[in-house]
């Protein structure tokens, strides 16, 4: 049995989750809780029958906003929503690390992470080098890992590129569409294994937001 890690990229996930969970609620016109999802069970799914040692989640940390700010609601209920999920993922023992989240000032409403991949890069190597794994699992579509996934790969470690598929939108049999599952090529010629994972994957793993209210 080999000693397995899972790093996922919080927000690449996250994003592929709601299109997900969107395209059931069309379907059955059910709600689902995204911080709610089964992360813990999906991880040892992902790794089957390799022992599944420790889950580290990334994702850019949302700062308390200043009430008198623009957009303070807005930004105080993404805060909320982030405490929550860290206590949720805590409560499962799954480790959270932080990078910057930095608000595009051209777009008040946007922002972008930064750090979140040096993050994962650094923690892969350091751990393939402190020999915690024989196989990393990487839940992530950023093409900029593909040097990090070459270094673990060279300290004698695998690494399986878990790369969920988005929903796609409009007509999916559109040629000009190269790539509307956004799959990362570059994670794909580097890895050692794949692992493409479809919508019906993951819907074991969805949770209703009925089933998590208080009763």
């Amino acid at each position: 049995m080999k000693r397995a890690f899972v790093f996922i990229d919080g927000s690449n996930l996250y994003y592929r989750l709601k299109g997900i969970a969107g395209f059931y609620m069309k379907e059955n016109g059910k709600d689902y809780s995204m911080s709610h999802f089964k992360f813990k069970e999906f991880c040892k799914w992902l790794v089957g029958d390799n022992g599944l040692q420790e889950i580290h989640y990334y994702i850019g940390q949302i700062k308390r906003p200043n009430p008198q700010s623009k957009n303070s609601q807005k930004a105080e209920q993404m805060y909320s929503s982030q405490q929550r999920l860290a206590g949720y993922l805590q409560a499962q023992g799954i480790v959270m690390k932080f990078g910057k989240l930095m608000r595009d000032p051209s777009r008040p409403d946007v922002y972008h992470e930064k750090g979140v991949d040096v993050q994962i890069a650094v923690e892969m190597i350091r751990f393939a080098r402190q020999d915690k794994y024989d196989i990393a699992y990487l839940i992530s579509s950023d093409t900029d890992l593909v040097p990090a996934v070459q270094e673990v790969k060279d300290l004698g470690k695998e690494v399986v590129y878990a790369g969920v598929k988005l929903i796609p939108i409009g007509d999916t049999n559109n040629t000009k569409k190269k790539n509307v599952f956004g799959i990362s090529y570059g994670l794909l010629g580097t890895a050692s294994d794949v692992k493409l994972i479809e919508k019906e994957d993951i819907k074991p793993f969805l949770v209703l937001r009925e089933d998590t209210q208080v009763k």
